[in-house]
């Protein structure tokens, strides 16, 4: 049986060593090891010979044993399948370096004891020296990372509406097809420390406020900033209002837009009770069609220039048709809304639980493309179940069509219009049997900041060219573009929050952020510190009692723990870091911000806090054997989405 010294934390490397053997003999119901003709890597020679220094001569490992070894290293049956499928796909090359010339040309199991006790020393010498290089190596990396994190992090708070500016902020649609990626707005998740640490990994992913009522807006002007505040590196950053009440959303709106928003979206999707209960609105507001909302955004639109938006689902209850859904659109798109977040679930108020709505109802993808197709002149973004970039580009492929029987397939073309594309023509149309819908269609994209005005017109408009046969939008030739404006990524881009780490690349075509995982911890720290030292944004004035002024702290440092939390999900040591984070706040007197976090990385391994986002070769964090820059050229963000 295997040693229960075995070092731990070495099983991973471990077990990736015995599925890249030269000579591989794999079994799925146990594990065979023919090591007469395997060359050892220096590195796992003394992992190896301390396994199976005490077997047969024939080196046999068997059923018994390789459950032990499995238990030992915490790897399933599942995952070893798995990293056995991936090992298979690279390109397995080891290096030999022997002490004599006996060892090297003689098999293992003719081994004397003697040979057997020199190889043993001089594999572990050589792989204690290297431990040594490798955490001198860290302490190096661990200096630089902290300078770097000085030098470049900066806090720029927005405690005040800023002054009116001139300066453009980054754009979060892709400026080859108009696509783009955003993340959810969550309660108690995507808060301002959040979207700081997400704009360390990602430059160009939309980012959403947590979902503010319009009476919490209007009734806290004193402490106004404790909601609407933000950090100037969160652009583009939208907020999202919860409210059913005109003039109340029409003020709230307002203000939001006073403070330097990018864009403002409606809550028509919480199934929350708090909320479609007692707060009438939220996914109730889907009840009626859309009647309600429809007044809401009648007072809202002429009173902002931003975009407006509205998130929704499917449907609620028993307003869960498909008809239900298309009577919905119609109902908003005619008086100006022209784009559509769609969760691809229904709800259900009563019997369900917010948890439970974001799980059981079934996922329906394909009604949200039908009615973008049927709707090519309005704009829809999906929502729902995307935990992979492979999933967001798929959706990203699905390529936008025009169908015979659209119904309000095209838009007035205004002078912007004209002057960009003279192929733009204006043609009187009327309803008709089989080409789509003519007569009180609403105005396009025109106005209020890329959202139609009111007013009705009976002209719809289609383009004329050599190049193209399609209508025009904001963006373009809607043939040109893909099906969806883009993925709205939920639970995922917390629990796994390295999955933002590629957005740039794979989405906009732009150089990733490429941080470290280690240069990423230590400017959130410095970012935390500055934040705590900062006594507008701790309210210090609030807090003059001593007891309650220490209980602010430590609230204030579990906010702070909570968006690096999941940092590590996915990745060796990754579970021992967050046990790591529970029991620091749980020591009284509680450590301080930096002492926390700092303990946690003292358990991650260098190749989990150095990988890029751009490297090769590494999978959960951990170095293949054989794998190279000449071999799989997949990065580790990508590979690490893939579930084991």
């Amino acid at each position: 049986m295997v040693d229960s010294c075995f070092p731990r934390f070495l099983g991973r490397q471990l077990v990736w060593f015995l599925i890249n053997l030269k000579n591989e003999n794999f079994i799925a119901g146990g594990l065979k090891l023919d090591l007469k003709t395997t060359s050892l890597a220096p590195t796992f020679r003394p992992l190896v010979f301390h396994v199976f220094a005490h077997q047969q001569p024939a080196c046999s490992v068997h059923f018994q044993t390789t459950t032990s070894i499995l238990r030992l290293c915490r790897v399933s049956r599942r995952g070893l399948l798995h990293m056995t499928s991936l090992a298979s796909a690279a390109t397995t090359t080891t290096t030999t370096t022997t002490t004599t010339t006996t060892t090297a040309t003689t098999p293992i199991s003719q081994w004397s004891q003697e040979a057997k006790d020199e190889f043993h020393a001089t594999s572990l010498a050589t792989y204690q020296a290297q431990v040594a290089q490798d955490k001198i190596n860290a302490r190096h990396k661990t200096v630089l990372a902290k300078e770097q994190a000085l030098l470049h992090t900066k806090l720029q708070p927005v405690s005040r509406p800023p002054l009116p500016t001139t300066t453009t902020t980054t754009t979060s649609r892709a400026g080859q097809d108009g696509f783009e990626i955003s993340v959810a707005p969550m309660m108690k998740w995507t808060t301002r420390h959040y979207r700081f640490m997400a704009r360390l990994l990602t430059k160009r992913t939309l980012l959403y406020t947590e979902m503010i009522c319009t009476s919490t807006i209007l009734n806290r002007q004193d402490d106004l900033d404790l909601f609407l505040g933000y950090d100037e590196v969160e652009h583009p950053l939208a907020i999202q209002l919860g409210g059913a009440d005109p003039e109340e959303m029409r003020q709230s709106a307002v203000i939001a837009e006073q403070w330097g928003y990018d864009e403002i979206d409606i809550n028509v999707g919480c199934p929350s009770d708090k909320v479609a209960g007692q707060g009438c609105f939220g996914a109730s507001l889907m009840l009626d069609h859309g009647k309600r909302v429809a007044e809401v955004v009648k007072a809202v639109l002429p009173a902002v220039t931003v975009p407006v938006t509205i998130k929704c689902r499917l449907g609620a209850d028993d307003v869960d048709k498909y008809e239900d859904l298309i009577e919905f659109v119609e109902t908003l798109s005619a008086v100006g809304v022209t784009h559509f977040i769609v969760h691809a679930r229904k709800c259900l108020l009563n019997g369900l639980s917010p948890t439970q709505n974001r799980t059981i109802p079934p996922l329906r993808y394909d009604w949200v493309h039908q009615v973008a197709r049927e709707y090519p002149h309005l704009e829809f973004s999906i929502n729902g179940g995307f935990t992979t970039m492979e999933m967001i580009l798929e959706q990203r492929k699905t390529q936008r069509t025009v169908v015979g029987g659209g119904r309000r397939r095209t838009k007035k073309v205004n002078a912007t219009d004209r002057a960009q594309d003279p192929a733009v023509v204006e043609e009187e149309e009327t309803k008709g049997q089989g080409g789509g819908t003519g007569g009180n269609g609403n105005g396009g994209h025109g106005g209020n900041g890329g959202h139609g005005g009111n007013g009705e017109s009976s002209k719809e408009t289609k383009t004329v060219g050599a190049q193209s046969t399609g209508v025009v939008t904001p963006l373009g030739v809607v043939e040109e573009k893909p099906l969806l404006r883009g993925v709205m990524v939920g639970r995922a881009a917390y629990q796994k929050p390295w999955l933002l780490s590629t957005v740039d690349q794979e989405i906009y075509g732009e150089e990733n952020q490429n941080f470290t995982r280690r240069e990423i911890m230590h400017r959130y720290i410095v970012y935390g510190e500055a934040f705590m030292a900062d006594d507008v944004l701790m309210r210090t004035h609030f807090y003059t009692n001593k007891t309650r002024a220490a209980q602010h702290r430590k609230s204030t440092v579990r906010a702070l723990l909570k968006p690096v939390f999941w940092m590590f999900k996915g990745v060796q040591n990754g579970s021992r870091f967050r046990n790591s984070i529970e029991q620091s706040c749980n020591i009284k007197p509680m450590p301080d911000f930096r002492s926390i976090v700092e303990e946690g990385l003292s358990i991650m391994t260098p190749a989990v806090l150095d990988s890029r986002p751009n490297d090769v070769g590494l999978v959960r964090g951990v170095h293949l054997p054989g794998w190279s820059s000449g071999g799989s050229k997949e990065p580790v963000a990508a590979v690490e989405q893939k579930k084991f």
